[in-house]
């Protein structure tokens, strides 16, 4: 057997007559070699069979080889394929669904026969057009051609953040294919934006009191160009918030709004206070998101009505002699209360003609929450100025702190009446008085017993 082999390794061989045993080797399984290495086997073959005189084989060889060259010149169809895409955002900036990435098709024939009935297919885009038809009827060797498709991207894309996708070009004749892939990026903005809103209702009395309601409504946006995932509506003082999709909000889509409620009920310090600031915040726990956590705060105003009143009254004690005298004492009474919505503090009871004012929390009282009332006393003693005058009026007030603070006072006045004074009767005074009625009376009764038959002794 008559072998070449060439730089790459590979033997090429033709049967050799003088051995019986050898089987001729079939041209088709043979492996196309290189011009270079043609050149060399034939040198080498030529040189061993004219050393042995085998003309036949030689001739035959030959023929092989120039088989072998002909599968060579036909075997290099060969084509390069590539894709390249452009995202157009519509001139907005911002991806949205339904924005076009416009892709290239670019084929080029680089073998030296042409190619027939080559097609340009991508499953994520259709139609692909090409100036001479898809599948492309002929393309000559050393030409290119140049097809082009749009894909619209989806909002799945736009969360993704980039769309990957492979075109293939193939041909018939000869069976060739080539696959070029792309990946556009899709630029991402995640916002979001975070209100809150408070209503307080009154309830019938139409005033602040502990325990009216305070409504709240949360609204989220997206405002960005993501899907945002488990978004989370909390709030301190709220609780529970319930949103209509479900709070974590499973996923709210760009452009897209969800409201939640929540209620919470003032005290007495949010009424003291004036109004009721709270914050909420919304948060997303997807691992995925790149949104940051946003806040929300609201002051909810509460109207305050601060208010005291003073109540003032008075009881004249006459001493035993059930007369006025100087001296006489009158015991006031004086009622402070709150009939405000705020707590009252620093509450002073003062009179000016009482000098001591005794409270049982102290004067001035420290703190009087709405509706509660304190009772403090004081006395006065009556001159003969009052006893002449025949009654006692005098002013008391009361003033306190409101939580701006302001100071609110009230004042109320007793006139007390004092009787008047029986004159000329003192002890000795009526002793005389009695004995000279005492008297009069048996005169009296002497003279009747003068009558007839009565005798005066």
């Amino acid at each position: 057997m008559l072998c070449a082999q060439g730089q790459s390794g590979r033997a090429y061989c033709l049967p050799d007559d003088s051995q019986p045993n050898t089987r001729p080797v079939n041209p088709a399984s043979l492996s196309v070699p290189t011009l270079g290495e043609m050149l060399m086997w034939t040198r080498e073959i030529v040189t061993k069979s004219l050393s042995s005189l085998k003309i036949p084989l030689i001739l035959g060889l030959l023929f092989i080889l120039g088989m072998g060259t002909a599968d060579a010149q036909q075997g290099v169809s060969d084509f390069l394929f590539a894709k390249d895409g452009t995202l157009d955002d519509g001139g907005d900036g911002i991806p949205n669904p339904g924005d076009l990435i416009n892709y290239n098709f670019g084929i080029t024939n680089t073998s030296s026969a042409d190619l027939f009935n080559v097609t340009v297919s991508d499953p994520m885009v259709s139609p692909i057009t090409c100036p001479s038809g898809n599948p492309i009827p002929t393309l000559a060797s050393g030409a290119s051609e140049s097809c082009t498709g749009s894909y619209a991207i989806t909002q799945a894309d736009i969360d993704a953040g980039v769309k990957n996708n492979t075109a293939t070009a193939s041909t018939a004749d000869p069976p060739l294919s080539d696959d070029g892939s792309h990946s556009e990026t899709i630029p991402q903005n995640e916002a979001l934006a975070f209100t809150k809103t408070g209503v307080l209702d009154l309830g019938a009395d139409g005033t602040a009191t502990p325990g009216d309601i305070a409504t709240y409504t949360f609204e989220v946006t997206n405002t960005g160009t993501t899907s945002i995932n488990n978004l989370a509506i909390t709030d301190p003082q709220v609780t529970p918030i319930t949103c209509p999709s479900g709070n974590p909000i499973p996923t709210l889509a760009p452009s897209a709004s969800e409201s939640c409620t929540g209620t919470y009920a003032i005290t007495q310090a949010d009424i003291d206070a004036g109004f009721k600031d709270n914050t909420a915040t919304a948060t997303s726990s997807d691992i995925a998101a790149r949104v940051a956590p946003v806040q929300a705060m609201n002051r909810l105003p509460i109207t305050q009505g601060p208010t005291i009143k003073l109540d003032k009254t008075g009881t004249l004690d006459l001493g035993a002699d059930g007369t006025p005298t100087v001296g006489d004492l009158i015991s006031y009474s004086f009622v402070v209360t709150n009939p405000g919505n705020v707590t009252l503090t620093n509450i002073t009871v003062s009179d000016p003609l009482v000098p001591t004012i005794t409270c049982p929390s102290g004067n001035p009282i420290p703190t009087l929450t709405p509706g509660a009332s304190e009772t403090c006393t004081g006395s006065y003693a009556i001159t003969q100025a009052d006893i002449d005058a025949r009654h006692r009026d005098n002013t008391a007030t009361a003033s306190g702190q409101d939580p701006i603070p302001q100071t609110i006072t009230d004042q109320d006045n007793d006139s007390r009446p004092i009787p008047a004074a029986v004159p000329f009767l003192n002890h000795l005074g009526l002793l005389s008085l009695g004995l000279l009625l005492i008297g009069a009376g048996a005169l009296t009764l002497r003279r009747r017993r003068s009558g007839p038959g009565w005798s005066l002794n």
